[in-house]
């Protein structure tokens, strides 16, 4: 195999794996937003603190914080917080369109 040829296979490779990461990114921000929607005021559920370590929590609220980076929180409710993961996905799926178009590129050379 030639050095163009191993160097081609690497980034279709590369390509493949990043796509994979999208999509299981996608998947999981789907489910927390089927977990956000799910959450009442006044349910229990349990809270991992860390260790494999749980609490009894109570929601009082339908508000969420949000970690927005260099340790700034923000409050954000429960429509504002699905409105963000959906926008996240639609990101994502620009993204993935792009690696696509690359790799669909590449396969055809």
């Amino acid at each position: 195999m030639s050095w163009i040829n191993k160097m081609k296979y690497k980034k279709i490779n590369d390509l493949q794996k990043d796509l994979e990461f999208f999509n299981r990114q996608k998947l999981e921000i789907v489910e927390l937003i089927e977990t956000i929607k799910s959450l009442k005021k006044g349910l229990n559920f349990l809270s991992p603190i860390g260790g494999g370590i749980y609490i009894d929590t109570k929601l009082n609220n339908e508000t969420f914080k949000l970690n927005i980076g260099s340790g700034k929180i923000v409050e954000k409710t429960k429509e504002e917080l699905i409105q963000l993961l959906t926008k996240r996905i639609s990101d994502i799926e620009i993204i993935e369109k792009e690696k696509n178009i690359e790799l669909l590129n590449l396969q055809n050379k």
